[in-house]
């Protein structure tokens, strides 16, 4: 078991590596540190802070390229959103349930969604 806890943003890498090291020694695998330190191949879809419209293309190409496994990976962790209240300030013309409701049929081509999920996305999150 490898766990790790603490540290700033600039050591998670190295904290990182070290775990992934161990896991390659106890399974035989060789490790390479170069591979951990490689680039992202891609950048994200939605820019953090960056004001512009929701669209179905921006939702069809996160869902294509980023490939979120549920509604929490998709909001919060590809698109950055942690409330109600920061998507409408971001995305003021688009209203969260009636985009993602209306979006179903693309969703879950990629993660099984309903209506019901979506209308109760943010007060799941106040219990997590």
């Amino acid at each position: 078991t490898q766990a790790s806890a603490g540290g700033k943003y600039t050591t998670f890498r190295v904290m990182a590596q070290e775990a992934v090291s161990n896991v390659c020694s106890q399974l035989g695998v060789p490790y390479s540190k170069t591979k951990t330190i490689a680039k992202l191949r891609q950048k994200s879809s939605v820019i953090p802070f960056k004001r512009e419209t929701m669209t179905n293309g921006i939702l069809k190409k996160i869902l294509n390229y980023e490939m979120p496994k549920c509604l929490e990976d998709l909001v919060y962790r590809r698109i950055g959103i942690n409330s109600k209240e920061q998507w409408d300030q971001l995305y003021p013309n688009t209203d969260f349930e009636k985009f993602f409701v209306e979006n179903l049929n693309i969703i879950n081509l990629y993660f099984p969604l309903d209506k019901n999920d979506v209308f109760n996305y943010f007060e799941s999150q106040k219990t997590n």
